[in-house]
């Protein structure tokens, strides 16, 4: 049993070593680069609402391309996972 609980923390560590030599690979986020990244999500949001309130006909083209926009800009591409 001693083996397999050696043999579980060198694979634990590995795997914790593979993680933080990958994570080093990329750079992190600066301040500004949060408040923006924060910014465009909430444009985001904001215009999917006014987007799914607005009736069919009730913007025009113009401002529907504009809202469509900064939604697409404040839209998350990949999925967020905290266990990922």
């Amino acid at each position: 049993m001693k083996d397999q609980d050696q043999l579980l923390d060198l694979q634990t560590t590995d795997s914790f070593r593979l993680y933080l030599d990958e994570v080093g690979r990329h750079p992190l986020l600066t301040k500004q680069d949060e408040v923006e990244l924060s910014q465009a999500y909430e444009q985001g949001l904001a215009a999917h609402l006014q987007l799914s309130q607005a009736d069919a006909g009730g913007l025009d083209a113009a401002a529907r391309a504009r809202l469509e926009q900064a939604a697409e800009r404040g839209e998350i591409r990949e999925p967020v996972s905290p266990l990922a």
